[in-house]
């Protein structure tokens, strides 16, 4: 029987998506999502919940209780945004996360994703009002 974390890892390798796309999707650091695909790190109930939405499955599935993977019901299908356009989530991973060569520190890098989400839903604002003019 595989593992929660073997599931996980089954469905990202399907998709063709990295350890680091499925870390930034989920907004977890990549070496938490390592340690739950070798089985090293369990996942907590708000994750899996999280993980199921994103691949579009139950979390009976990632758990073990079913063995077919099954579409929960449908959900915004992530392989299809252009955020998973090759090499996109690298790129703001590099440019968010290192200031040069130097990564930056647990404190700044939760400075910086709160400072992207603000970011992120000013520009939907402005777009929404722009699209209704």
């Amino acid at each position: 029987m595989k593992t929660t974390g073997q599931r996980i890892k089954r469905l990202r390798e399907r998709k063709g998506w990295t350890q680091l796309e499925l870390a930034a999707a989920l907004n977890i650091n990549n070496s938490v999502l390592s340690r739950i695909e070798s089985g090293q790190r369990p996942v907590d109930d708000e994750l899996l919940v999280r993980i199921a939405d994103l691949f579009g499955t139950t979390t009976d599935y990632l758990v073990g209780r079913a063995e077919r993977i099954s579409e929960s019901r449908p959900v915004y299908r992530s392989d299809r945004s252009p955020l998973f356009e090759q090499g996109f989530l690298e790129r703001l991973h590099q440019a968010a996360f290192y200031d040069g060569e130097r990564e930056l520190s647990e404190e700044e890098k939760k400075i910086m994703m709160e400072s992207l989400i603000d970011a992120a839903a000013s520009i939907r604002r402005i777009i929404s009002r722009t699209a209704g003019s």
